[in-house]
């Protein structure tokens, strides 16, 4: 029998397990840093990110699931955004997934949500098989923008700049949570021209960029 509890501080280590799994699963990297900030707000009571863990039979930690609402213009009611979910292989079919989605479903449903939505890699066939079966798979294609100090868009172009900059010239690549910088080309310190493609990666997107 699987359940699902709400997450607390006790349940670190085990959810510190589940979560290095997440991360390895999407071949992604957080740091240490930035894992801890996010334990601590899970955590903390009234902060709106929300989390649960789920437990087999037996009391083993075996699965996590993360969730936020916000406003919609859509609808009078928010929107729940299912942001993390995860099952340890070993546990895939047991149900845990289903048990989680379950959870946080019934919880927005609770608050008054309009409705619960969440992303996946194209790739996910076996999330994905679960998935077509609680909900409705609705045919959009993601996109985004990796943000920081200095970016902007270039009035009239459509084309951002300020950290673009960045990195074109440090070979910037974006993965889900983390990014790393390669030394920038000789000489390339003002000589920008944009990205000139988005490559897909199991990690998100790498930004393929040139220099004049």
């Amino acid at each position: 029998m699987i359940q699902i509890s709400t997450l607390a501080a006790s349940d670190r280590r085990e959810w510190l397990t589940l979560w290095q799994g997440y991360l390895a699963f999407y071949e992604s990297e957080v740091s240490d840093q930035q894992t801890a900030l996010t334990f601590e707000i899970l955590v903390e009571p009234g902060y709106p990110i929300h989390g649960a863990i789920a437990r087999d039979a037996g009391g083993s930690a075996i699965g996590l699931v993360h969730w936020l609402t916000h406003p919609a213009t859509w609808s009078k009611g928010e929107y729940c955004y299912l942001e993390d979910l995860f099952v340890s292989s070993h546990a895939r079919g047991s149900g845990a997934g289903r048990a989680l989605i379950g959870t946080v479903t019934n919880w927005a449903r609770d608050r008054g949500c309009s409705k619960v939505y969440w992303l996946t890699a194209e790739t996910n066939s076996t999330a994905r098989a679960l998935y077509d079966r609680v909900a409705t798979h609705t045919g959009f294609v993601h996109y985004e923008i990796p943000l920081g100090k200095g970016w902007r868009f270039r009035s009239g172009s459509g084309r951002p700049v300020g950290l673009e900059a960045v990195l074109v010239n440090s070979g910037f690549e974006t993965t889900r949570g983390s990014c790393r910088n390669r030394p920038p080309p000789s000489g390339a310190a003002d000589s920008c021209v944009g990205p000139v493609g988005l490559e897909p990666t199991t990690r998100g997107l790498k930004v393929r960029c040139s220099t004049d």
